[in-house]
């Protein structure tokens, strides 16, 4: 089932609820910003896609109004990241790519990398090892771009505090 959504809506506690049956619709927002997607209850559930006024993108898994599940955002500086997503950000596994060719391979906690993760710098600079809040914070290893290994060790806050 196919319904247009225009202009009926109204926004409770953050979430924006739509007069609409549930399935397939499209709703623009005032600001120009436009979901295409599954709805249900009048929220953003299933599978869609946003974006922005601004041409920032979201395509995957939403619940209750917000991105949930396995999603590919794409923001304006050109990152692009693709993975799972709770509660709107960014938990779970996945990748982000950099426009400079750098790229995360790993875990994400509220939309920082965060457990176990590989970063891989365009120049082949490659970081192996343990994230807290978006920094090498753990055991790692930091490799060349031959795979030789530069340093080996317990890292803190980004920085070698100890070898291993």
């Amino acid at each position: 089932m196919k319904t247009k959504l225009f202009f009926l809506a109204f926004l409770i506690s953050g979430n924006l609820y739509c007069f609409s049956q549930d399935g397939q619709s499209t709703f623009i927002w005032p600001d120009g910003g436009k979901y295409e997607g599954e709805w249900k209850g009048g929220l953003q559930n299933g599978q869609g896609t946003h974006t922005s006024r601004d041409g920032q993108t979201y395509v995957g898994e939403w619940r209750n109004g917000v991105q949930n599940g396995i999603g590919k955002y794409t923001n304006l500086s050109g990152e692009v990241y693709d993975g799972e997503f709770k509660n709107g950000v960014m938990t779970g596994n996945g990748i982000l790519k950099y426009p400079n060719g750098d790229k995360y391979v790993g875990h994400f906690l509220r939309g920082e990398k965060s457990g176990k993760g590989t970063f891989t710098m365009s120049s082949g600079v490659k970081y192996v090892g343990m994230w807290k809040k978006g920094r090498y914070s753990g055991r790692g290893i930091l490799y060349n771009g031959n795979g030789n290994i530069l340093s080996k060790g317990i890292w803190f806050e980004g920085e070698k505090k100890m070898k291993y």
